[in-house]
């Protein structure tokens, strides 16, 4: 279960279709978003209460804007959903850690039209309302796909026709030379130390953009956004 909070994850939560237990408004007399959020749940048979707006703000902060939803789970999905018809574009996270870099990741992917994600089980960002919340809502409409071992499903995922890039400052051909090949998979590394040994060398490609500033690396969020909509105008 994952609790949600503020007006625009629950809004979007209700939009999407994504299966909610339960609302709690902290307002008596709600009026605008929030009343169109109880009106929505109404209309799907989503139990809502209402509870003193003190009690909430003791309790949660006021960043919350009087609203909180508790949903069961996103759209997980296995692997076999991937084929290069539904998903020539595809992301491989392996072990991103901080929940508001994959959920920047998540929008971007949205926006572009890639609608799928690989992420390990283990030593990955949880995936709970700060990831939420960072990705506009996003979340709700990815397939996500956890899996035990990421580098094991990309030799898969390699078996069943898919090109496997990842981004590299240090090395690997001009983001702005590339051809890619497609389906392809794009794989995102951890913030600080990259993609691991052995998914490097099972990638086919390495991708990297040029700095021309004094810093020589950019935010992973910023970095895969930028590939990604390069590799989805070669579609």
């Amino acid at each position: 279960m994952i609790t949600i909070k503020g007006k625009h994850s629950v809004l979007e939560a209700l939009l999407s279709g994504v299966s909610i237990s339960d609302i709690t408004v902290f307002d008596q007399n709600p009026t605008g978003d929030l009343k169109k959020i109880i009106h929505l749940a109404t209309q799907k048979g989503i139990l809502v209460r209402k509870q003193q707006q003190k009690k909430f703000h003791n309790r949660q902060g006021l960043a919350h804007q009087n609203v909180m939803a508790t949903i069961s789970h996103l759209n997980m999905q296995p692997l076999s959903i991937l084929n290069p018809t539904d998903h020539p574009l595809v992301v491989a996270l392996d072990h991103l850690e901080d929940p508001f870099n994959v959920g920047a990741i998540m929008r971007t992917c949205h926006c572009l039209g890639v609608n799928a994600i690989i992420m390990p089980k283990d030593r990955q960002a949880p995936i709970n309302d700060a990831l939420i919340k960072a990705s506009s809502g996003a979340a709700y409409y990815m397939s996500l796909i956890h899996v035990s071992n990421i580098a094991n499903t990309l030799i898969n995922c390699q078996k069943d026709g898919y090109w496997l890039y990842s981004g590299d400052s240090e090395q690997g051909t001009n983001l702005y030379d590339i051809s890619v090949a497609f389906p392809t998979i794009l794989v995102v590394g951890n913030e600080h130390s990259g993609i691991s040994k052995r998914v490097s060398k099972i990638v086919d490609n390495h991708i990297k953009i040029e700095m021309r500033g004094h810093i020589d690396s950019l935010n992973v969020s910023v970095a895969t956004g930028i590939i990604l909509y390069e590799l989805s105008k070669q579609l």
